[in-house]
């Protein structure tokens, strides 16, 4: 499931990964997405664009915001408390 402690859920997933590390609802219609992480606690999270520009956001528990970011994909990287990323593409959509 892991490779080089790098989780990739969303794109090209391993099996168990989608398991470990999930957001929903995905698509978000209004910005708002909650994070489950299994066997772990959250380290740090960072949004970005597709272009890679770093997106603002907020983590309140496992509520993540990014609601006054326009419409579009975004990639969520992600740490766990053991030193594993995850990457997941996440997408905002109008209401």
């Amino acid at each position: 499931n892991a490779l080089g402690g790098l989780y990739n859920s969303g794109i090209n997933t391993k099996a168990g990964a989608e398991n470990y590390f999930i957001v929903y609802p995905n698509p978000a219609s209004n910005g708002i997405f909650n994070i489950t992480l299994h066997s772990s606690e959250l380290k740090s999270v960072t949004i970005s664009d597709m272009e890679g520009r770093a997106i603002p956001f907020v983590l309140k528990g496992s509520i993540l915001d990014i609601s006054l970011s326009p419409a579009g994909i975004y990639m969520l990287k992600a740490e766990d408390q053991q030193g594993r990323f995850i990457l997941k593409r996440i997408i905002h959509i109008s209401r």
